[in-house]
């Protein structure tokens, strides 16, 4: 299995608050070191599986009600 990173494009994010929805829910979906800088509004994390399957990432935090975009994504690391 890939680890693949997924750069992306937050929007709506105030506070702390925020960033800790959408941590929890990616932590749900198993996604690890999620960053995100204020300044740039631009955040990333890890998870484990193929870069198509970005999609059930991008979705969940749409759902947490904050807006995404899809900046990058590559895979990190091979794995067998």
């Amino acid at each position: 299995m890939n680890k693949v990173r997924l750069v992306v494009k937050l929007t709506g994010i105030r506070c702390a608050g925020c960033l800790n929805s959408i941590d929890r829910i990616l932590t749900i979906l198993d996604a690890e070191k999620f960053e995100y800088d204020f300044y740039s509004t631009i955040g990333s994390f890890y998870f484990k599986g193929e870069i198509e399957d970005e999609i059930t990432y991008l979705k969940a935090i749409e759902k947490t009600g904050y807006g995404v975009m899809k900046l990058s994504s590559y895979i990190d690391k091979l794995e067998d």
